[in-house]
């Protein structure tokens, strides 16, 4: 048996399989049912994504208890967004490379490693933009009580 046809009966066989068209969902139910089985697959494949979890946990009590306001709620909040959908793009473009393995030509496997430049480049700003935010009201709350 090839190995395309292992992996065509293990991803047959998957819990994350995408439901069949005559389940009688409307459209945005099944896309909504796709993006839950996404999130729980990206989950339980990607050990990374507990600790961007448990960090956006932490960051959001930290910015509850600053009290931040509506426009550093909302950059704080597009900055969790993007390192999160960096993470989740990055493991899924790994994943699919992975899985061609040594079928991809050369310059494509260039492909992750720029895309992982891309990622890292959007994780660094991210990182800054919340350490910028939360440590300017930091020192404003030190400066406010002396």
């Amino acid at each position: 048996m090839s190995t395309n046809q292992q992996l065509l009966e293990q991803l047959e066989e998957s819990a994350w399989k995408v439901p069949s068209e005559s389940d009688g969902r409307s459209p945005w139910r099944k896309r909504l049912a796709e993006t839950e089985r996404g999130f729980t697959a990206c989950f339980r494949a990607n050990s990374s994504m507990f600790f961007y979890f448990f960090s956006t946990c932490i960051l959001l009590s930290v910015a509850f208890v600053l009290g931040l306001n509506g426009l550093e709620w909302a950059v704080l909040v597009l900055a969790i967004t993007a390192a999160l959908c960096s993470e989740v793009l990055h493991f899924s473009i790994h994943k699919i490379l992975e899985e061609a393995g040594d079928h991809i030509p050369h310059n494509i496997s260039q492909l992750l490693k720029m895309t992982r430049a891309a990622f890292m480049l959007l994780l660094a700003g991210s990182t800054l933009t919340i350490t910028i935010l939360l440590g300017s009201k930091c020192i404003e709350l030190y400066m406010h009580n002396f």
